[in-house]
């Protein structure tokens, strides 16, 4: 059996305050964790785990296989995530279930190529691009347990991918993740303003266009291009200057 499970931020004092968590969410995850997994299923962790190495450690004697997909936050040497169980540990991955191809990475991948693309990183179930298949997943929402890949979660799943159908926000939630109950304004439009929120989306679309242009292809799968696109995506900088950054990306690209 696998499990899913993101942004745990063991050791992570603030995430209390900025993701509106309990003081135990900690012990919760453990807890739960302990409960589910058995020592034969695998979890696949979404990335941002822990705070430290001492936080770290605590999932070493954690049951189950171990998959980390590494966050923004996972700046210590993969050398010390494996030494906590977690092997692999990459930037992502692509699971085949049944013929249907699933990319699991932190942030969303936009433009991905995949059947649907399962990620965490917002803390909330908001998408920003309605073009192909998105699962955003919360540990606030899936009430701080994994959450199991069983036979039920993949048939949903392949109904969206078959259908090609965009699920809506109440049924990304009945996927294990309605433990808030209602949906919250930021599980609708993230951290910006509904106003903001529309434009946001239509630039997605226009950042997608441009890096699929043969002028910007290659600048798609560095960590710097990411930068811009959220810069533009939210409206911190006009589309010229974006189209300015990247053409600077590959000038230094050529340079080196």
């Amino acid at each position: 059996m696998y499990y899913l499970i993101t942004d745990t931020h063991i050791g992570h004092k603030n995430i209390v305050r900025l993701a509106n968590r309990p003081e135990n969410f900690d012990e919760l995850v453990f807890n739960s964790w302990r409960a589910r997994v058995k020592p034969e299923d695998t979890v696949i962790h979404l990335g941002d785990v822990a705070w430290g190495e001492e936080s770290l450690k605590r999932f070493a004697d954690l049951p189950g296989h171990r998959i980390l997909v590494k966050g923004n936050h996972d700046a210590m040497p993969d050398a010390a995530y494996m030494e906590a169980g977690f092997v692999p540990v990459c930037a992502e991955l692509l699971i085949t279930f049944d013929g249907m191809r699933v990319l699991f990475t932190h942030r969303p991948k936009f433009g991905h190529t995949a059947d649907i693309n399962i990620h965490g990183h917002f803390h909330d179930l908001h998408r920003e691009d309605f073009s192909r298949l998105y699962l955003p997943m919360a540990l606030e929402r899936m009430g701080y347990r994994p959450v199991a890949v069983n036979h039920d979660f993949l048939g949903r799943l392949h109904s969206w991918v078959n259908r090609k159908h965009i699920p809506t926000l109440e049924e990304i939630m009945a996927l294990r993740q309605d433990h808030l109950g209602e949906p919250t304004e930021s599980d609708r439009h993230g951290r910006t303003t509904p106003e903001n929120y529309e434009r946001v989306v239509e630039r997605r679309g226009c950042i997608e266009a441009i890096l699929n242009t043969p002028a910007f292809y290659r600048c798609k799968e560095t960590h710097d291009c990411w930068r811009f696109n959220e810069r533009f995506a939210y409206g911190k900088i006009t589309e010229q200057r974006y189209r300015e950054l990247l053409a600077e990306l590959l000038e230094d690209g050529r340079q080196r």
